[in-house]
């Protein structure tokens, strides 16, 4: 009994000083550039101009205990909302980003997007990948994906 007693104390102050797993996992923001030229995240443009078209940052944050490969996509899609779902009805990628981050560090991408496609209510979506990217990236298979709903007037198309 002293022996169980004792293994059982010894395991449970082990358990006590022994240092603990964090969670692994990936942090995305998005980020918008203001006045001061600082990115914060607030105050997005709604209109996606060739001015403002590199006012959007994405910040991916890594915190998988290494080195981790990201990739970023970014879209511009019209989107469906008329059902209990959205669909996306057309498409066109804007920018293709990928790097290494190390773990603690972050990576910040604004990429230049010229977008062909022009209207109201459009999705700007960044699709966040570890690995390299499928040919043909959607939300479904993205491993962070976040968005922003823009205008982009016929002139910047």
């Amino acid at each position: 009994l002293l022996v169980s007693v004792l293994v059982a104390a010894g395991a449970f102050g082990f358990a006590l000083v022994a240092p603990q797993q964090a969670e692994a996992y990936t942090s995305t923001t998005l980020l918008a550039e203001n006045a001061e030229g600082e990115f914060v995240a607030s105050d997005f443009p709604s209109v996606l101009t060739e001015e403002t078209d590199d006012a959007v940052a994405l910040r991916v944050e890594n915190h998988e205990r290494g080195p981790t490969e990201y990739a970023v996509v970014v879209e511009l899609q019209r989107v469906d909302t008329s059902g209990e779902s959205a669909t996306v009805t057309a498409s066109e990628e804007l920018a293709r980003r990928q790097r290494t981050v190390s773990a603690g560090d972050s990576w910040r991408v604004s990429p230049a997007m010229t977008p062909t496609m022009s209207g109201e209510d459009l999705r700007l979506t960044y699709l966040v990948y570890q690995g390299t990217p499928p040919a043909n990236p959607d939300a479904e298979d993205a491993y962070r994906r976040l968005f922003l709903w823009v205008d982009v007037p016929e002139a910047a198309s």
